[in-house]
């Protein structure tokens, strides 16, 4: 509920998101992973807290040391200064790597793009495609219709009746 409504309310209108920065300010005190994490994310934007990059690097690392895939995906993702010049894109792609291997659906689609274009990592269709159709597998509804598209549109083997029941699964599930 709180990052549902986090996101719907303007930037500019701090004072509604308060209350939301403070349940997650809770659950973060509770040492819950993605209270944690969701609390760095309103330090990180400045949404209902003053914005505040190296609070929000120091919740990401609190969530990461608490265990979860959730803040090794956000902390590979981090472009903090201070994080990134400390760490380097090579342990920041490890991070998003591991996030994958615990099964964060949305590292599996972080790390499928790197393949698709070669960032920071040797490209890939194969390793991608793995990815994006474990994603789906998982549940994801944008790895649905990312895997869709990709049997629409391949020019080697298009796959038009497996990319429309992706689709549809994917609208089932409310994409």
């Amino acid at each position: 509920l709180g990052t549902t409504t986090l996101h719907q309310t303007h930037p500019m209108q701090h004072f509604e998101v308060s209350p939301i920065a403070a349940l997650f300010q809770r659950s973060s005190d509770m040492n819950d992973v993605y209270g944690i994490a969701n609390h760095c994310y309103c330090y990180e934007k400045g949404d209902g807290v003053p914005r505040d990059k190296k609070t929000a690097l120091l919740l990401l690392q609190r969530a990461f040391d608490n265990g979860g895939a959730l803040p090794l995906f956000q902390l590979g993702l981090c472009d903090t200064s201070d994080f990134h010049f400390a760490h380097g894109k090579e342990k920041r792609l490890e991070l998003i790597r591991q996030a994958a291997e615990m099964g964060d659906t949305n590292a599996m689609m972080a790390l499928a793009q790197r393949y698709d274009f070669g960032n920071n990592i040797k490209r890939s269709d194969t390793k991608s495609v793995l990815l994006i159709q474990k994603a789906s597998d998982m549940g994801n509804t944008d790895a649905m219709v990312r895997l869709g598209n990709r049997y629409m549109n391949s020019p080697r083997v298009p796959h038009k009746k497996k990319a429309i029941e992706l689709y549809e699964r994917a609208a089932e599930m409310g994409n």
